[in-house]
């Protein structure tokens, strides 16, 4: 039965890319074959998500009668506490994003002197030499934490490894994060981002291969602030590893388990902190350069 159904999604996501691919080449002749592939298997992997959420309306999001979730605070309240304590935080789980990470540090350094970045990391993730440049830049503040993908997720690939996203919560001597991905680089002030009056906001996600906006209505989780709190830590790890189809392991794993737990509780990022693919003549912001 679960080999017919796989079966039957990849026929649909097939089809649905075959349908993209003609549709876009009618209508938007000035655009490269390659460009609206990409447009298109995108298009596709919602459509294909959107489906598999419809044969579960528990996927749809989290609700608060059956899933309670808790909150060290709300509104105004998020101000009050360890003013001040503020951080970019983002995650080095491979010595190849290590170039990366140095461009994330350097562009950060520019726009946002004095502003401390958190880097996470999972014991054995690393070589020494990736640990000891980290902790050579005075700015740089190393975490390394277990996470979620190494004690359960049984997929590999590049999306197992943002589980470790979720340890940002036990961070509870900073009063404020901002988890930016280390494949970005910053080129304009986030300080506005900490004075948002809720314990989660984040930008929906936008397409790579256009110079529009192309929201579907989903979150980023490449950039989004969060109030750590140790509650709401041990709440998520708890879904994931109690209920397999919270991973989402068709879709994007960790970012839509994020779309599904705050549902209904997203504040927005600053749209021109949303990420960026690395188009010429924009907005400063954050810039997605994406190292595959």
């Amino acid at each position: 039965m679960l080999r017919n159904l796989k079966s039957l999604l990849w026929r649909f996501l097939l089809l649905a890319a075959c349908i993209d691919v003609v549709t876009f080449t009618l209508l938007s002749s000035g655009l490269s074959q390659r460009t609206l592939t990409a447009q298109a298997l995108f298009r596709s992997r919602q459509l294909t998500v959107r489906f598999l959420r419809g044969i579960d309306p528990y996927l749809e999001g989290r609700r608060e009668d059956s899933d309670p979730a808790p909150r060290c605070c709300s509104g105004e309240g998020c101000l009050t506490d360890k003013p001040g304590r503020h951080a970019v935080i983002t995650a080095l789980r491979s010595d190849s994003y290590l170039p990366l990470l140095k461009a994330l540090v350097c562009t950060l350094g520019k726009s946002n002197p004095g502003l401390p970045l958190v880097v996470l990391t999972s014991p054995g993730d690393l070589q020494q030499s990736s640990t000891d440049y980290i902790q050579s830049v005075a700015s740089l503040h190393l975490v390394s934490s277990i996470d979620v993908s190494k004690r359960h997720y049984k997929e590999d690939g590049r999306y197992a490894l943002n589980w470790i996203k979720l340890a940002a919560w036990n961070l509870t001597e900073w009063q404020a994060l901002l988890w930016i991905d280390s494949d970005a680089t910053v080129d304009g002030n986030v300080a506005s981002v900490f004075s948002l009056p809720t314990d989660f906001a984040a930008t929906l996600d936008q397409g790579r291969t256009t110079m529009r906006y192309s929201a579907f209505g989903k979150l980023q989780a490449g950039v989004f602030m969060l109030r750590p709190c140790k509650a709401v830590a041990r709440h998520m790890e708890t879904l994931v590893l109690s209920d397999t189809r919270l991973q989402f392991r068709y879709g994007h794993a960790e970012q839509d388990f994020l779309d599904w737990y705050f549902n209904m509780m997203t504040g927005l990022v600053p749209v021109m902190m949303a990420p960026h693919a690395a188009w010429p003549q924009r907005e400063p912001g954050i810039t997605v350069l994406d190292k595959h």
